[in-house]
């Protein structure tokens, strides 16, 4: 799945990427971040963290490299789901205590037009059966579960 939060930070298959590089991962209990990292990397670590409702692990406290940018620089991902579908999965995510592709199963009725494509697409591509995705969309229709 290839989630946008906010500008330069993304979550791409459970891995937290601020800017272009990888500081953390999201685990079934925790956050796993790779070290210590500048303060605005910190900042977007913990409101992954917020969100989800899970705890920060720091793997290691050292201070990381970073891949450098210079000032105004906007780093997207191709295909990323926009930040308004990013934190209807996400808290769909922290609700259920599910997986992020789970959650992105659950939360495709709340999407729309393009954005229900995208997630459509990058779920099929994990291997989720189109047959779940419509069996979803039933259940929502029939209000037995809710978006």
């Amino acid at each position: 799945m290839k989630l946008k939060i906010c500008d330069n930070l993304h979550i791409i298959d459970g891995a937290i990427i601020s800017y272009s590089t990888e500081v953390g991962t999201l685990t079934p209990t925790s956050i796993e971040a790779n070290g210590k990292y500048s303060r605005t990397t910190s900042k977007h670590i913990g409101r992954v963290a917020r969100i989800v409702g899970k705890h920060v692990k720091w793997v290691t406290t050292s201070k990381q490299l970073f891949h450098q940018h210079y000032l105004g620089v906007r780093v997207t991902y191709s295909e990323s789901l926009n930040p308004a579908s990013t934190l209807k999965i996400l808290t769909k995510m922290h609700e259920t205590g599910s997986s992020l592709v789970d959650a992105a199963v659950l939360s495709l009725p709340a999407l729309k037009g393009k954005e229900y494509v995208k997630c459509t697409d990058q779920l099929l591509a994990k291997g989720i059966c189109p047959q779940m995705i419509e069996d979803i969309h039933r259940l929502n229709q029939f209000g037995l579960i809710s978006a």
